[in-house]
């Protein structure tokens, strides 16, 4: 599992984001050869893993946000 704070997948999304938009935006992008597809399938799979991975952490972090705030004692 990929361990990487939340903000440097942010950054990391950020970036495979930009790249995988130059790719489709290039003129030259209607002759796609077949290791131009498979690498920006591959950055499509990339970004949604980390998409996915992103949000899982968001969540986790609000359960625990919520459930770590009734378990502290009154001082």
């Amino acid at each position: 599992m990929n361990r990487k704070p939340l903000r440097a997948q942010e950054s990391v999304l950020v970036v495979l984001r930009d790249t995988l938009q130059r790719l489709e935006l290039n003129p030259t992008a209607e002759i796609d050869t077949p290791l131009q597809a498979e690498f920006k399938r591959i950055l499509r799979v990339r970004i949604a893993n980390l998409e996915a991975q992103s949000a899982a952490m968001r969540s986790l972090l609000n359960i625990q946000g919520v459930h770590g705030s009734k378990w502290r004692r009154p001082v």
